[in-house]
């Protein structure tokens, strides 16, 4: 099998030159018979996994006709070339369907999918099974954090055959990298051009950018970023590539992160931990955590060196550089007062303006500084700045359409949204259509990412 499997469910998504760096697994729960075959001769048999997906395990097919139709279906297919076949483990007649596949000189996957069980419940009979079977893939619905911690342990345990271990779910795609690194001879992929037909499944060009396919776990520079959701991120493939300019074999993993629980779990699972960026809702959660504590009480950037944590606010030199072109401007107003929020205020202090705060629930601004001026939330709307920094979540993926203003104020001049998935919001749409300068996300994240990416090389130096 190839390290990257593309998951297929019907021959035209086989292109007619075949990926030389992927495999094909065959999703028979989705297709004929004859289109089954018709995939196998166009990928070439010796590059196939064949699957027949119930519905308890994630698929399609009503588990009575795993027996009457995803047997025999499976079975043509070995002896038609298929490398390698997959069998649910809870199927009938378990031995005598692996000593059928292996007569017939192929692989056998034995496999399992769960929502609830993210461990390796394994007991005997299975157990034994192991030992005559060449892969075990496991796949589960990611939950929470503790999942990473789950997935280490398990490869970490000696099995008497190879493993596929990994979380499905859109912030768990990180469980599908690790596990490469951690051994596993496979992981599912789609097609560039391809939606995701699970959640969290990579392209094959975002893996291959990511993936290091020559090295174990052990040898890995490994930096994060945290926070949740996560998923969306753009910082593994943007900081990963410049990290790899000082060291080849650094790598930056999303990993799902909402409590001062989570934080020290990922701490404990990961020790070898360089570095992190952090976004919300961790931003103050980790401040909290270090020794000295932060000025701005919020953080986006971490690193240890030996057994010093340092932490650094690159939201709050980047969006001092960016709103530098608009300082003739007298008047700031801040929406949302998070940790972003916070660097954003502190920045805009520094700089000279005049900054208001305007927030859901009333913060105790005298606590942060002096300065500045509290905005009630319903008062958002009303003319008094002229720019307008939105630091809430409101707008964010998966809600693009919400919006934290029915309008923009009349005497907005400049509009800064530092939201950047999706690449425009609602309301960053709006103030285009308007004629106000804006800045967007974009534009905060790459000059936040650019400071931070120093810091992170920095680390590696030491």
């Amino acid at each position: 099998m190839k390290r990257y499997v593309l998951t297929v469910e019907h021959p035209d998504q086989i292109p007619a030159n075949p990926v030389e760096q992927a495999g094909f697994e065959l999703r028979l729960d989705r297709m004929t018979p004859d289109q089954a075959l018709m995939c196998l001769q166009r990928a070439g048999g010796q590059n196939c996994l064949a699957t027949y997906r119930s519905i308890p395990h994630f698929g399609h097919a009503d588990p009575s006709t795993r027996a009457s139709i995803g047997w025999p279906l499976r079975l043509n297919l070995a002896q038609q070339g298929c490398a390698a076949i997959d069998i649910e483990w809870d199927e009938p007649e378990l031995k005598q369907k692996i000593q059928a596949i292996q007569a017939l000189g192929k692989k056998v996957v034995l496999s399992n999918h769960s929502r609830t069980q993210t461990t390796l419940p394994i007991d005997a009979p299975i157990l034994g099974l192991l030992g005559k079977t060449d892969c075990l893939k496991w796949i589960v619905t990611g939950e929470n954090t503790a999942f990473f911690q789950n997935q280490r342990q398990a490869y970490a345990e000696r099995w008497p055959c190879q493993m596929v271990y990994f979380a499905m779910g859109g912030d768990f795609w990180a469980s599908r990298i690790l596990s490469l690194l951690y051994g596993a001879p496979f992981t599912f992929v789609r097609a560039d051009d391809q939606p995701a037909l699970a959640p969290g499944l990579m392209s094959l060009s975002q893996i291959q950018s990511l993936d290091l396919p020559n090295i174990g776990f052990e040898e890995v520079q490994l930096f994060a970023v945290i926070g949740l959701p996560i998923g969306h991120s753009r910082s593994p493939f943007w900081h990963t590539p410049r990290l790899r300019e000082s060291n080849p074999d650094s790598l930056l993993l999303p990993l799902p992160c909402a409590s001062a629980a989570d934080w020290e779990l990922l701490q404990h699972s990961f020790p070898e931990l360089r570095g992190s960026a952090i976004t919300k809702p961790m931003k103050e959660i980790v401040a909290r955590y270090l020794s000295d504590t932060h000025p701005l009480g919020a953080v986006n950037t971490w690193i240890k060196q030996k057994s010093q944590e340092f932490a650094a606010n690159t939201d709050f030199e980047a969006i001092k550089s960016l709103l530098t072109p608009f300082k003739s401007h007298a008047t700031v107003r801040i929406l949302g007062f998070g940790g972003l929020g916070k660097a954003a205020a502190q920045a805009a202090l520094d700089m000279g303006f005049r900054v208001q705060v305007c927030n859901r629930t009333r913060p105790n601004i005298n606590l942060i500084d002096s300065r500045l001026e509290l905005v009630d939330w319903q008062n958002r709307h009303s003319p008094g700045a002229e720019i307008l920094i939105q630091c809430t979540s409101v707008g964010m993926e998966p809600e693009p359409e919400s919006s934290p203003l029915d309008e923009i104020p009349s005497d907005c001049l400049v509009f800064f949204e530092t939201i950047y998935h999706p690449l425009e919001t609602r309301i960053l749409q709006q103030a285009q259509r308007s004629g106000i300068q804006t800045i967007s996300g974009t534009d905060l994240f790459e000059a936040q990412a650019a400071i931070q990416n120093d810091w992170f090389k920095n680390a590696l130096a030491n």
